[in-house]
């Protein structure tokens, strides 16, 4: 197997399973163990990582939404204006119908009303386009689940920070690091892993080789797509949502062919009614990794 194949092979099996080791991972992509391990450890060169990707909810956010904003002038004023909110997690420049794209996230949908009335309020802004979440469904290429019933303890929040930082770490590691056996550590992840607190994902960083195209996506059928864009490996982020689309998502690609094809592939699926696109130019800012987890998840509201 060559080395592009056996790199995407390992992708593959570390978006099934990030947690899985080096001896399963081999079974997994046909490697040989030693193949395996020298392919994981290139990995960082290549800005791939393996996180652990935390449920919004257990943030206490339960309102999130998607915009696309057009400024009254410079794109740089719109940005300085956004980067300080921590309510807004994520802000880059795009090109398209708007030329900024920002996600929030906030406690309750009350709150994400007057959040959106303070942006729209700014001398910066001219229109801002909302699509408003219903749930986030695949973050950093792996599916997310829905919360189960779960109560957070000191423990488990010291587990989920170094789960965040890397999604890979050993439980011996983190035994050592919270004071319990490795057994009981591995029990701790996996609960929290089965519980939809956690996911271990594949984030692929920015590099200059790769495309990161968002789109909004209106469909006659949701359910039944939903299922088909998860599956997609470039579909690399998706939320179902409700106002202007049904979708909102980000696809992942090698290069401007590679975009057009994939664009087409999803304006061909089944139930897609309409398709936007914009293309990702820069990030301004990205903390989803860096928030402080609360004692427990909070009670969703809408």
């Amino acid at each position: 197997m060559s080395a592009s194949p056996a790199r995407e092979a390992l992708l593959s099996a570390l978006i099934d399973d990030g947690r899985a080791s080096v001896e399963a991972l081999a079974r997994a992509t046909g490697l040989s163990t030693g193949h395996t391990r020298q392919l994981l450890a290139t990995l960082a060169a290549d800005h791939i990582e393996v996180r652990g990707i935390i449920h919004p909810s257990v943030f206490g956010q339960h309102a999130l939404a998607h915009l696309l904003i057009t400024p009254t002038g410079a794109v740089a004023e719109v940005v300085a204006a956004l980067v300080g909110d921590p309510a807004i997690p994520y802000i880059t420049r795009v090109a398209g119908e708007a030329t900024v794209a920002a996600e929030v996230r906030v406690a309750d949908r009350a709150a994400l009303a007057e959040r959106l009335r303070r942006i729209r309020a700014l001398p910066s802004v001219a229109t801002v386009e909302v699509d408003e979440y219903l749930d986030v469904v695949k973050d950093a290429m792996v599916r997310l689940h829905p919360l189960g019933d779960v109560h957070l303890d000191a423990v488990d929040r010291v587990l989920l920070r170094e789960l965040q930082a890397d999604g890979r770490v050993p439980y011996a590691s983190l035994a050592r690091l919270v004071g319990l056996t490795t057994a009981s550590a591995r029990a701790r992840v996996l609960r929290l892993i089965e519980a939809g607190v956690v996911r271990i994902g594949v984030r692929q960083q920015a590099r200059p080789d790769s495309l990161q195209i968002g789109f909004r996506m209106v469909a006659d059928d949701g359910g039944a797509l939903e299922a088909a864009l998860i599956a997609r490996g470039g579909v690399e982020y998706l939320a179902t949502s409700v106002g202007r689309s049904s979708f909102v998502g980000t696809l992942r690609v090698a290069g401007l062919e590679a975009a057009a094809a994939e664009i087409d592939a999803l304006n061909a699926l089944p139930g897609v009614s309409a398709l936007t696109t914009w293309v990702h130019l820069a990030v301004a800012k990205e903390i989803y990794d860096t928030q402080d987890i609360p004692d427990s998840p909070t009670e969703r509201t809408r």
